[in-house]
């Protein structure tokens, strides 16, 4: 994304991205509406010198049919479900399947 802020602009591929710090711990939200898996490059270059970030996992909501839902006879269609999400450093490297939204938990 060439350190452009995600916001789903024309060139973004479809990624909106943001991010929240509580304490410790920094959530970053990723919704990808393309049909394609993304790459993603989680840079945190405001850290001092000596800190670094260190992933601890993720949580995800995906589903190949764009007008899925969840209903009454099918509740269960789309469920969040725990993804690995490993690495530690000023940046970290991960990637987002298609039509889904993931939450990146990172530790600082």
């Amino acid at each position: 994304m060439s350190g452009a802020n995600v916001t789903g602009a024309e060139g973004q591929g479809g990624l909106f991205a943001s991010a929240v710090s509580d304490g410790s711990k920094i959530y970053v939200k990723v919704a990808n509406t393309s049909p394609q898996s993304r790459e993603l490059t989680l840079n945190f270059t405001g850290l001092k010198k000596k800190d670094v970030v260190r992933a601890v996992g993720g949580v995800r909501l995906d589903c190949s049919d764009r007008l899925a839902e969840n209903s009454l006879d099918e509740p269960g269609r789309i469920v969040p479900a725990e993804f690995s999400f490993t690495g530690e450093g000023k940046a970290l490297q991960s990637s987002v399947p298609p039509l889904s939204f993931s939450v990146f938990i990172i530790e600082r």
